[in-house]
Formats: structure tokens, sequence, C-alpha cells
């Protein structure tokens, strides 16, 4: 199960940070004296453990994994985004997610109770998989005159801490959110929102634009089908949406009468509204950076980026982002011809959406389906044999390319009539439900 961490901030000053690293090492707290709250204690013991390699490589390692750490990780889900994180999983790669569709109703029929009395109704379940596909490391290093230096004061302490863990935690930081909108954007250009036609953004018509997210945030509320990628009936209430503004938007659009559109307080929705600067506003050599070398990645393009950068607000159940931290793992090796310690800090996560939960996009192009292309387009087969089909939509305006395949044919003779007559027949003396 995927747990979120509290957070924290650092509230400690030097003292408070040697002690506390001092209480939780046998080894320092055999040999060093406590400290007082004041820059010539702090100093003193700094002396003890430079000199002594034993002492300082168990304060480094403490320092990281035992402060640095519940820093780090808490601030990763503190991030404006950070709140679509659905935690860090115990273990375990894979996420299964599962949706059971509504139950099919049936005519009250007494006269042929007995005979429906064994047959089975098996329910229809559907299930999605969302894979580990995100496994970085970051690395920075600290000198042992680094070390030597922050014993100076107790106000160096402090900095040594937050030198460390700012310069793994603001690179985490920014490509968790990069990745975050690049999942966005690209579930957008790849029609897996539901697209909500909406003017051009401009202060005299936010009004309008608003009309349309509280409408669509209130059909959200209603069983539907129109709103989610895999076309299954499904709602979100209230409280489990999120709105995603690019500032442009949130400029020029009074939060007060968003807040009212949701039936929230100004402070309730702060809660379920979020900021992007721009979903097209994307570092595109640090996700070629991030993500070159897997074969699932494109690059946006420039007309790609134009369009996301247009997309005033996306509007989604809270279960859409299927964002899960898999591993954290911290830890650091000392080289002594150079006199520094490299620090590590190992992310794994998982990047996905649902395809059950509701999504909708609001945008000022019309969506629009140009063409379906199906392939292969015409083939001979042998009976018994398998033939894989795939179908290429090219839209604009960020239409959805969804396909539903189905099988159709004329004459007795026909394999798609046998199949379905075989289909009827089971069903009719129960052996195949429904």
């Amino acid at each position: 199960m995927a747990t979120k961490p509290t957070a924290v901030k650092m509230t400690a000053d030097g003292a408070d940070v040697v002690n506390s690293i001092r209480n939780e090492s046998p080894v320092l707290r055999s040999v060093i004296p406590a400290a007082e709250h004041n820059d010539a204690s702090v100093a003193a013991i700094g002396s003890m453990v430079v000199g002594n390699p034993t002492y300082r490589n168990e304060f480094i390692d403490a320092l990281w994994n035992r402060i640095g750490r519940v820093i780090f990780t808490s601030r990763m889900y503190s991030n404006n985004l950070g709140v679509l994180k659905k935690g860090l999983l115990d273990f375990g790669e894979t996420i299964e997610e599962v949706f059971t569709a509504l139950a099919d109703p049936y005519d009250f029929d007494p006269a042929n109770s007995y005979a429906n009395e064994l047959k089975q109704y098996k329910p229809d379940v559907k299930t999605a998989f969302h894979v580990m596909n995100y496994q970085k490391v970051y690395k920075t290093s600290t000198s042992v005159a680094r070390l030597r230096q922050a014993f100076l004061s107790m106000a160096g302490i402090v900095s040594l801490v937050n030198e460390i863990v700012s310069k793994l935690y603001s690179a985490a930081y920014a490509d968790e959110q990069l990745v975050t909108k690049y999942m966005i954007g690209r579930s957008a250009l790849n029609g897996l929102f539901c697209p909500v036609k909406v003017p051009e953004v401009t202060k005299a018509n936010a009004e309008d634009i608003t009309i349309a997210i509280k409408q669509t945030s209130d059909d959200f509320e209603f069983m539907n089908d129109a709103f989610n990628a895999a076309g299954v009936q499904n709602f979100c209430p209230k409280e489990s949406q999120f709105l995603i503004l690019s500032n442009k938007f949130n400029a020029i659009q009074d939060v007060a009468v968003l807040a009212a559109a949701f039936n929230m307080s100004k402070a309730e929705f702060m809660g379920r509204s979020l900021r992007v600067d721009s979903f097209g506003r994307l570092n595109t050599a640090r996700l070629d950076q991030l993500f070159g070398n897997e074969p699932w990645y494109t690059t946006p393009t420039t007309a790609e980026l134009q369009e996301m950068d247009a997309i005033p607000a996306v509007l989604i159940d809270e279960q859409w982002a299927q964002i899960y931290d898999n591993l954290e793992e911290f830890n650091q090796t000392y080289v002594g011809d150079g006199l520094y310690w490299t620090h590590r800090y190992h992310t794994w996560k998982t990047f996905s959406e649902s395809p059950y939960s509701n999504a909708v996009m609001f945008t000022s192009t019309a969506p629009v389906v140009n063409s379906v292309t199906v392939s292969p387009d015409a083939i001979t087969a042998a009976a018994g044999s398998k033939v894989q089909f795939t179908a290429t939509v090219d839209t604009d305006g960020f239409a959805r390319k969804g396909v539903k395949w189905s099988a159709t044919g004329t004459g007795t003779g026909d394999i798609v009539t046998q199949f379905n007559q075989l289909l009827a027949n089971l069903r009719s003396i129960g052996i195949l439900s429904e």
C-alpha cells in the first residue's frame, strides 16, 4: 500500500543537529560531549570529528541518512504537483488497477426463475497495469574541507545539511514536475483527455471559460462514459476533483469566482486547484536527457508545444494520475584519494494515467478527427490463424483517438456470422453469461 510522508521543515540549529547525530550513534556518543548552543562548543566538537576518519564518516553517514533523507523525502510530497502522487510503495514494481463496470439489469421473471437460478452472472471487470518507468540516480559530493568549514559555527552545520539536500532535491523536484507536465501534455496529444471547446483565453471571456469549467465539474458528479479514455460509466465527486490551471488563465481569473463555481470556500478550493507555468513550457533538452533512451518517448515538436501552451486548464479525477515512488535509496562513498564523499539519491517512479478516471482538457481549438487508417487494409488468412490489426487516427485539437473494433459479415457461411450464432446458442443454455 502506498504511503505519503508528512511534510517537515528543519527548525533545529547546529547544536541540535550535532546532538541528534551523537545520540543515535554509539560510536560518537562514547567519545564526544553533547554540544552546547554556541559556536565555540560546535567548533570544538568539529575538531574531534573532522580529525578522525572513523568519526567523520559516521557523522556524514548519519547527517545524510537520518536528517537529510527525512527532509528530502517530505519535501518531494509538498511540491505543487506532489499532491497528485499516490505515495511510496512498500514493495513491487507494477500497480494493478481494477475497474468493475455497472451490473446489468434484468426483468423480474418468476416463470423462469428456476432456469436462471444456477446461471452465472460474471461482473464486467477491466484491468489496467501501471509499470515503473523511471529509474534515476542523482549525485553530489562533500569534501572534508567543506565539513571542517561547516563546524566553524552552528549556522554552518545547518547550511551543510541544506546544501547537500538542496543540490539533489532541486534536481529531483524539477524533474518530477517536468515529467508530470509532460505526462499531462502527452496524454492530451494522444487523445486520452476529453476535449471541451472554450474561447481563447482573454480577460473578456474568462467568465465564459469558468462557466464551461463549472458545467464540466458538475457533469463529473453524474455517471457518464464521455469523460474517460476507456469509455466506461464513471463519476467523480467535487472533493475528488483537481483543477490544474495555467498561469496565464489563473492571472486573469478571479479565484473566488472559481471557488464559487465549485461550491467551495476559497480555502477549500485552493486545496483542489493546482498551477503550472504553462502546459507547453517543457524543457525538451532535459526530457531528452531523462528519456532519450526510452523507446516509448518522443520529443515534443514546436507545433505540439504551441498546442499545449494554449491549454488554459485541465480537470481530472484525483485517481487519474497514477504516480508512485517505487524506491528511494540514499547512500554515499568516501573517496580517500580525493578526501570527499559522493552522495547518491536513487529514485524509481511510476508515471502513468488511469484509463477509467475522468479527465477533461479545455481547448480553444475545435477537436477534429481527420482520418482513421486500418492496417492491413486487406488480408488472406487460413482457418485458425491470427491477424493483428492496428488503427492510426489523425486528429486536430486534441480529439479523442480511441477506436471501437467490431466484426461484421454476410452469408450463412461467413465465419463472423457462425461465431456470433455460437455465442448466442451458448448464452441461451446458460453456459456463457452476458
